[in-house]
């Protein structure tokens, strides 16, 4: 977590928006593509600090994570392995998409 004293005009809102951009830094720096973040605000609270009889600070928390999910476009692809404008998605021997493999050599074909 991130601790920092702030001034008095901080407020829930200026904290949610910078749980945000450090979250999209945090992600950037391993790896993420801009485009394909999207960081969404999980927990929030604030609630004023009493010392005595007088509010002395306030205590804001803020919780953000990256939204689960993937971070790729799947294309369809025909039987062959090719997308519907005719160019190749899958090399022989990689797995589709319903976990069979496909291409593989005829002693594997024959093994069946």
């Amino acid at each position: 977590g991130i601790y920092e004293k702030v001034s008095k005009n901080f407020n829930l809102a200026l904290a949610k928006e910078m749980a945000v951009e450090f979250l999209k830094k945090s992600a950037r720096d391993l790896g993420a593509d801009e485009k394909n973040i999207q960081a969404e605000i999980i927990e929030e609270s604030s609630f004023n600090m009493v010392r005595g009889f007088f509010t002395s600070g306030k205590n804001i928390r803020v919780k953000a994570q990256v939204k689960p999910g993937l971070m790729f476009e799947l294309q369809e692809t025909d039987s062959a392995g090719k997308n519907f404008d005719g160019s190749i998605s899958r090399k022989a021997g990689q797995t589709d998409f319903k976990g069979e493999r496909k291409g593989m050599d005829s002693n594997a074909e024959s093994e069946k």
